[in-house]
């Protein structure tokens, strides 16, 4: 639960927050940042609510899975060296704690992940909620005193944020009706938008090459947010524009 230290960080100070946590390069699409919000996470940063559509998740599957896996691993080394890079640290991606994975019967997509940083471990989680429109990522900042590199901790630390994240009933993932003019998109194409799965470097295929060898081997928003972990309540309707900082 949420103790007295919870708080939601002024907006003024996000970027740099950002930055210094090496959580990101940039505070793009970055609505709120939540201060230990849970017993465990250090931090807690909300995405802007992406309305790209319906997400339908008939293209993820024992096939497919395993390759997009893959492609979701080399994204996130470059972002690791990036957001290190912005700060003048040298990191790397070290190894998945929670493995990418599609829960379709809460409509949750999770991971976890270390970096490294000199000879500091950094833990990374994310939780993606699905919705009628689009959906919401939430990244949390693993505490280091939390058990970080064991699965079953992190993954039930990620279903609580996920769970405590409440939605307007006519924003629910079951509300979609077939008949809405509203478009649909492929879980495929939605995991390339989310992580950026066409950006490539010539890294990348050195990066990726390491990636199946360790995977063969084994405002108002703001107030609303807050209530989410004080009083486990948020309506989704209110879906912002992104706003804060520019795309770099």
């Amino acid at each position: 639960m949420p103790d007295n230290e919870t708080k939601i960080l002024q907006s003024a100070l996000v970027c740099d927050y950002l930055r210094s946590r090496i959580l990101s390069p940039n505070c793009y699409g970055v609505d709120a940042v939540i201060l230990k919000p849970l017993s465990g996470i250090a931090d807690l940063v909300v995405s802007s609510a992406k309305s790209s559509g319906f997400v339908e998740f008939g293209d993820w599957d024992s096939q497919t899975a395993p390759k997009l896996i893959v492609q979701i691993e080399a994204s996130l080394r470059r972002q690791v060296k990036k957001a290190c890079f912005a700060i003048g640290k040298n990191c790397a991606f070290s190894e998945w704690i929670v493995h990418p994975k599609l829960l379709k019967n809460k409509q949750y997509f999770v991971l976890s992940y270390n970096f490294k940083m000199a000879d500091q471990l950094i833990n990374k989680a994310q939780v993606i909620v699905y919705d009628r429109k689009g959906y919401v990522a939430f990244d949390a900042g693993v505490d280091s005193s939390f058990e970080a590199s064991e699965e079953q901790p992190v993954f039930d630390l990620l279903i609580e944020i996920a769970d405590r994240y409440k939605q307007a009933d006519d924003y629910r993932y079951a509300d979609f009706n077939y008949r809405d003019k509203a478009f649909f998109i492929q879980f495929t194409e939605m995991l390339t938008e989310h992580f950026d799965l066409t950006r490539k470097t010539p890294m990348d295929s050195v990066e990726e090459g390491y990636a199946i060898a360790g995977y063969v081997a084994i405002g108002l928003l703001t107030l609303i947010i807050l209530l989410v972990f004080l009083q486990g309540v948020v309506s989704s309707d209110a879906r912002p524009k992104e706003k804060c900082g520019k795309e770099s």
